[in-house]
């Protein structure tokens, strides 16, 4: 297995922290996940979010909701 590299300080002194995939360094504490799956949101998603959240229509609830 390939040494973690922390993302923040670029140090190899790495623990793993919890579940499989999420780790943290003993250098700066930072945490962070080993692949992560982030997806960022399009501008127009962005758009409806705001729209929605000013309507006061929960995030939750506007989960099924396309433009």
């Amino acid at each position: 297995m390939d040494a973690l590299i922390c993302p923040t300080c670029d140090s190899t002194l790495v623990k793993r922290n919890g579940h499989l995939h999420n780790h943290q360094c003993k250098a700066c504490q930072r945490q962070f996940v080993e692949h992560p799956a982030n997806i960022a949101a399009s501008a127009e998603q962005k758009r409806l979010i705001g729209k929605l959240l000013l309507e006061r229509i929960s995030l939750g609830a506007s989960a099924g909701w396309s433009t």
